[in-house]
């Protein structure tokens, strides 16, 4: 994650994860300045990694936009 997070950040203005072991959680939050940097960013191979190991290790996705909910699944990414 250390490594994803560094790649990430550097196409975001603000990247968020938090781990809770009491909840078994992974919280994630990206914050992008425009909306193109937010699609050239879901474009990319870190942000392809990241998805994938949300996918197999994550029982429940939440995936929101502008505090609306997009889906529960991680794939519904791809259709912003």
């Amino acid at each position: 994650m250390e490594n994803l997070s560094r790649s990430l950040r550097r196409s975001c203005s603000s990247l968020t994860i938090e781990e809770s072991e009491q909840l078994h959680t992974i919280t994630t939050v990206i914050k992008w300045e425009t909306e193109d940097q937010m699609r050239q960013a879901l474009k990319s191979e870190e942000f392809g990694i990241l998805s994938g190991a949300i996918s197999t290790l994550c029982e429940s996705v939440i995936v929101r936009l502008n505090d609306q909910l997009i889906g529960n699944h991680i794939s519904k990414i791809s259709t912003l």
